[in-house]
């Protein structure tokens, strides 16, 4: 059987990590550019002691930055007989224990929750498949779901599409609030509603390089604003995800097709549910306008359809 190789994201992983290193690499090398002026202006005195160790510092951070995110997100391989993280081996027959989902905590200069896999072998030790860190977790997971766990022949299937008309016919029970009476929904409104105004009534903008910039500001505020205000149906057999201003927006899926539903906070946006399918593919829906009342609702109907709730912020 060919093993199957883990691909970390391009964004999540490789982005953040050139993104931190050049951080910390830029401000170690401007102390050092102001050091240089500095001496050569005015001379070298004591204040500019510490200037080349801070600026050494931070050449350090910017090297364990990504020392740390190649650590904690290491090359996977498995097969139908090993898991190996980078060069360290293990056999599939010493897994004693695995956790296909959850928060555990992923630790760089500090510490954030991350949904991710737990494996704990023979020899005691714990390693963790991290979802946001691959672009193939979820295949991972549902290799060793099917070799180790089942103990059965892997082959990669797709859940299937689900068109619009398969539902249309379905009758829903609908989660959903007003994006109107959110304080937080109406003042980002008022940003969107004054760059449009500004625009509107400035005639020079309208031919301008201004008016392009409030144009895409406008654009990007609509969308960041839109995107927080997914609602949720819920039928016999199906969950349908929509969204209040982007209307294209009809993501359905089969009940039978979930393995668990998680409500959930990412860092300044608004509760989300987090959707997790039977092949631990993933996907976040953040819902600004739900009041408690309603997320709780929807947790008892789904509860109903024996599909598990993983309450974390409501």
């Amino acid at each position: 059987m060919t093993p199957l190789l883990s691909r970390r994201h391009i964004v999540k992983f490789y982005f953040i990590i050139i993104f931190s290193c050049l951080f910390f690499f830029v401000i170690g090398t401007t102390l050092l550019l102001f050091l240089f002026v500095e001496n050569k202006e005015n001379g070298f005195s004591l204040k500019l002691y510490f200037v080349p160790i801070f600026s050494i510092g931070f050449y350090y951070l910017s090297y364990y930055s990504v020392y740390l995110h190649y650590k904690n997100a290491p090359i996977i391989q498995v097969d139908s007989s090993s898991i190996s993280f980078n060069k360290e081996i293990f056999l599939s027959a010493d897994l004693k224990h695995i956790e296909f989902t959850g928060k555990r905590s992923f630790s760089v200069f500090f510490s954030y929750d991350m949904e991710s896999a737990k494996l704990q072998f023979g020899n005691g030790q714990t390693r963790y498949i991290y979802d946001s860190m691959y672009q193939n977790a979820w295949e991972i997971k549902t290799f060793l779901k099917t070799i180790v766990i089942d103990n059965k022949s892997y082959s990669r299937k797709k859940i299937l599409q689900i068109h619009t008309s398969e539902f249309s016919q379905e009758w829903f029970d609908t989660f959903k609030g007003n994006q109107f009476l959110s304080l937080k929904r109406i003042s980002l409104w008022l940003i969107f509603g004054t760059i449009v105004y500004t625009f509107i009534i400035t005639d020079h903008l309208k031919t301008d390089w201004g008016g392009l910039f409030l144009v895409l500001v406008a654009l990007y505020w609509f969308f960041f604003l839109s995107w927080q205000m997914h609602y949720y149906k819920v039928s016999q057999t199906y969950f349908v995800v929509n969204n209040h201003n982007l209307i294209w927006i009809n993501k359905a899926y089969r009940l039978a097709d979930i393995h668990e539903i998680v409500f959930e906070t990412r860092g300044n946006l608004p509760n989300c549910l987090r959707m997790i399918t039977k092949d631990f593919r993933t996907a976040l829906y953040p819902a600004g306008t739900l009041r408690d009342k309603t997320w709780l609702a929807l947790k008892a109907k789904l509860e109903t359809h024996n599909i598990p709730v993983r309450n974390e912020c409501i």
